[in-house]
């Protein structure tokens, strides 16, 4: 742990206690959308496509590249493409924000096995 704090990589393992499904929802709220509708389909994306999975009950610090691959693949069987990319955009974009609060060290959403 002092090692972490020195070089400013620590992260309190109680910080990335929310659920995945907390955090999409915060990252949305702190979006600004050009117009309504745009906002409509960000919502009802995280709303049907991540909320209710097994994903969206997880720990954002349980989250691994294990993790998304699972969720993605069960996701590939529902969603065209074009949809994922959208949906997984939207989650790489929460987990930035859980990384730059601090919630957790790496987003994985950008490790190599994802």
């Amino acid at each position: 742990m002092r090692a972490g704090v020195d070089d400013g990589t620590y992260v309190n393992p109680k910080a990335g206690a929310i659920r995945v499904s907390e955090l999409v929802t915060l990252w949305l709220d702190g979006q600004t959308f050009d117009n309504r509708r745009t906002y409509q389909r960000h919502e009802q994306r995280i709303r049907l496509h991540v909320v209710p999975t097994p994903l969206g009950k997880m720990r954002v610090k349980d989250v691994s590249a294990s993790a998304l691959r699972d969720w993605l693949r069960g996701q590939r069987e529902l969603l065209e493409d074009s949809t994922l990319r959208l949906v997984f955009n939207n989650l790489q974009s929460a987990f930035d924000l859980a990384v730059d609060d601090e919630l957790i060290r790496k987003n994985p959403c950008h490790l190599r096995a994802v």
